[in-house]
């Protein structure tokens, strides 16, 4: 019935996406409590602590002072926070903003900063989209060739003020300063919609079933109980009227009139089926966002460890495709700005040598930044994030130790599934063991110790593993 025909643009149109925009940050922020988990661990499993640069230039010393530097400017800006918001932005709103200004507060030789956006601040006041504009779309202008040029941004102050939309003031930002999370649903789609659009009325459902089971048990719980007549024996002059209410003392003994019974009503709420529907609504919430009922619920009684791992599977595929987004959409283009805005602190300004005391390192990272062009200059780049811990960490280190030995991964790969500098991590390592034995000390004890601890901890698990599988 509500099926139609619309296009992309008339679909998803400044009013439909306002609509479900604020019906979300209503259910999420202010009135469900599933909501706002479900939709912030979601955050918090795609962002984590944030990313981690590994880089390449071709000078091995180049690329650790790089991603130190890197490193220590995203905690000054506080990125991997505000990477959070856009990511909440994008279930929430359908689409996360965010404008890289420059920030002459942050205590970073590059003063670039990350300033997350609300959806509703990008929008052109004039804008209407029954006119099917092809080079702007609510906000958001095109070239020819159907890459944004430049955005429209609304002060987010003037927003709050101001009522009427024609009245906004607001200011055109190049698009390189501009990074757009939103995932495009439809062919030619500009905007994003509320990834949670689908769960909204089942948040509603979820919410009226809960209160009206509170309301039935309170009702229940006020009506201690109904006095009835036990027969033709009823004393007619017995002061007694239909639908009369006695107040009843606690710890005290009650005479009814003649001819009447008390009995005490059953407590029929909350009925046995009240957890199952709520747990399948919740379960049903969760799909839009591929993610498992355990997750979701905060509540794996129910799961044994087989089926814990193939409910994960599905989700952390989607947290891959997830984070692969963000590293396009986001930290690409802030990596691009930020080598600019770094070329500039340190490739000609000495005032910086200072704080590099190896002078060969300083004459690289100078070379290097004279050469810079784009990302393109670059032999390679990526990003690390934070890994998933596995339920059983002694088979996962076997199979670590097994692909290291066979040469099918990487410590740098290893690493990087715990968002881990190999080389700061394979340094302190080497120290580690040349302290032990310069030091002469014995550390087989406690080796032993913790081996024995651990294979321990492996038999039982595997028991439990065992008799699940048995279960099943």
């Amino acid at each position: 019935m509500n099926a139609d025909g619309l296009s992309v643009h008339e679909a998803t149109n400044p009013n439909v996406r306002r609509t479900l925009r604020n019906r979300a940050r209503y259910e999420v922020l202010e009135a469900n409590s599933y909501a706002k988990g479900i939709v912030r661990t979601y955050a918090n499993d795609t962002i984590g602590t944030g990313p981690r640069l590994q880089i390449r230039t071709g000078n091995l010393k180049v690329d650790a002072w790089l991603e130190k530097e890197f490193h220590k400017w995203s905690r000054r800006v506080k990125l991997a926070r505000k990477l959070h918001t856009i990511k909440m932005s994008k279930v929430i709103d359908g689409e996360g903003f965010g404008m890289l200004v420059t920030n002459p507060g942050v205590k970073h030789a590059v003063k670039l900063a990350l300033s997350p956006l609300g959806a509703e601040q990008v929008t052109s006041p004039d804008y209407n989209y029954n006119l099917n504009e092809k080079d702007s779309v609510d906000g958001i202008h095109f070239d020819e060739y159907d890459n944004p040029v430049r955005y429209d941004v609304v002060k987010d102050n003037v927003l709050s003020r101001s009522a009427v939309t024609s009245t906004l003031d607001y200011e055109s930002i190049p698009a390189r300063y501009i990074v757009h999370l939103f995932d495009e649903e439809r062919s030619g789609q500009k905007r994003g919609v509320c990834e949670i659009a689908t769960s909204l009325p089942l948040f509603a459902h979820l919410r009226r079933y809960t209160l009206a089971v509170v309301s039935a048990a309170e009702t229940a719980a006020d009506l201690s109980g109904v006095a009835t007549s036990t027969g033709p024996n009823v004393n007619p002059d017995e002061d007694v009227e239909p639908m009369d209410i006695i107040d009843i003392e606690r710890n005290m003994l009650l005479f009814l009139p003649e001819g009447y019974d008390m009995r005490q009503f059953k407590p029929e709420q909350p009925v046995t089926n009240y957890g199952i529907f709520k747990d399948a609504i919740i379960n049903e919430i969760a799909r839009c966002i591929n993610m498992p009922f355990n997750i979701a619920a905060s509540n794996s009684s129910d799961y044994n460890y087989a089926s814990g791992r193939m409910d994960h599977q599905t989700y952390y595929k989607s947290l891959r495709i997830e984070i692969n987004r963000v590293e396009e959409s986001v930290m690409d283009p802030v990596l691009e700005e930020w080598m600019i805005e770094a070329s500039m602190a340190w490739g000609e300004d000495p005032y910086w040598s200072d704080t590099v005391q190896d002078a060969e390192l300083r004459n690289d990272i100078t070379t290097f930044f004279a050469t810079y062009q784009s990302l393109d200059y670059l032999e390679d780049y990526g990003w690390n994030w934070d890994g998933t811990e596995h339920v059983d960490p002694q088979k996962a280190a076997n199979a670590q130790k097994t692909k290291l030995e066979n040469k099918t991964t990487t410590y740098k790969a290893e690493y990087a599934k715990e968002n881990k500098d190999w080389r700061v991590e394979l340094t302190q390592v080497a120290e580690e063991q040349a302290f032990i034995r310069d030091n002469k000390i014995n550390t087989e004890g406690v080796m032993d110790h913790g081996k024995a601890s651990t294979e321990a901890e492996t038999t039982e698990e595997s028991d439990d593993e065992e008799d699940s599988d048995q279960e099943e």
